[in-house]
């Protein structure tokens, strides 16, 4: 996203890519997912705490107990952008 600056590229660069979503299968054996990713997708991905070591909960932030997978400059940088 970083490098692309947009989240309509960003898809069309992971559908390029054949980058599909997770597939599921319910317990009465449904299956979900496993199809490209919508921009709604992506825009909750980049916005999700989580990959930042951090837990939201009814709107705090509390710190995770697992490590971030990102930096917060990174973090700060895709929120920068995001906003714009």
């Amino acid at each position: 996203y970083l490098e692309l600056r947009s989240v309509r590229q960003l898809q069309a660069e992971l559908a390029k890519r054949g980058y599909k979503t997770k597939v599921r299968v319910s317990e009465s054996g449904r299956r979900s997912g496993g199809k490209s990713f919508f921009t709604g997708h992506l825009y909750y991905i980049l916005r999700n705490r989580t990959y930042l070591g951090e837990i939201a909960h009814k709107g705090k932030v509390y710190e995770g107990r697992h490590k971030p997978i990102i930096t917060r400059s990174v973090w700060n940088e895709v929120q920068a952008l995001l906003a714009n």
